[in-house]
């Protein structure tokens, strides 16, 4: 009994993370409004805890493209400072609907 308890808890974690993919492919175009949108956004997926320089190394898209995209969705509370940047020390940023839905409780 305990097995099939689980695996419908996790057959239901995926389906949220799923739903938010979905959701977040349209919200992130409406914000940026970038022909990058979905591969920024499949980044976010891939790793939701990161430093900026990291996520334009793993985009591959242009820096200047990048920041600008990271500066709106931060402001829009898709994305959440774990920690300023200082100095040469730079900012990690999380996208924490991710996080909460695949812990299936809030973390940040």
């Amino acid at each position: 009994m305990a097995i099939v308890v689980q695996s419908q808890t996790n057959t239901d974690r995926v389906r949220r993370i799923l739903s938010l993919y979905e959701e977040m492919k349209a919200r992130i175009a409406e914000l940026t409004r970038s022909q990058y949108a979905v591969k920024m956004l499949d980044a976010l997926f891939d790793r939701p805890v990161f430093r900026p320089g990291g996520f334009v190394v793993r985009t591959g898209i242009a820096k200047n493209a990048v920041l600008p995209f990271l500066k709106r969705l931060r402001e829009a509370g898709v994305l959440t400072v774990l920690r300023e940047g200082s100095g040469r020390r730079s900012a990690i940023l999380a996208f924490s609907e991710l996080l909460n839905r695949a812990e299936g409780r809030k973390i940040l």
